[in-house]
């Protein structure tokens, strides 16, 4: 024997779609009946809650080449980018450009 839920068609009808436990919904309507509204304070509460335990993104990280191009030096002393260069494990012509 189903159970009688003593709520509004309109917010049974929500209850349904978004899957909710309807017990977790505290009616404001007469005897604790259910109303439409009440199950979408209850929607509105969940995700205001989820919002709050969301972290930020955290920043995308620079990619090698990024990193590269920005530390990059200059040519002027070749020994000094002959290091860089290794220490990187590039080439020059990937990290150096050409206006």
């Amino acid at each position: 024997m189903a159970e009688e839920i003593n709520a509004t068609e309109s917010a049974l009808e929500l209850i349904e779609a978004h899957g909710i436990e309807y017990t977790n919904i505290e009616g404001s309507g007469a005897d604790g009946r259910i109303l439409k509204g009440d199950v979408e304070a209850y929607l509105a509460s969940i995700e205001d809650a989820v919002e709050e335990d969301t972290p930020e993104p955290e920043p995308e990280a620079e990619t090698v080449a990024e990193v590269v191009e920005e530390k990059s030096v200059e040519a002027s002393e070749p020994a000094v980018q002959e290091r860089f260069d290794r220490t990187c494990g590039v080439s020059r012509k990937t990290h150096l450009i050409k206006p």
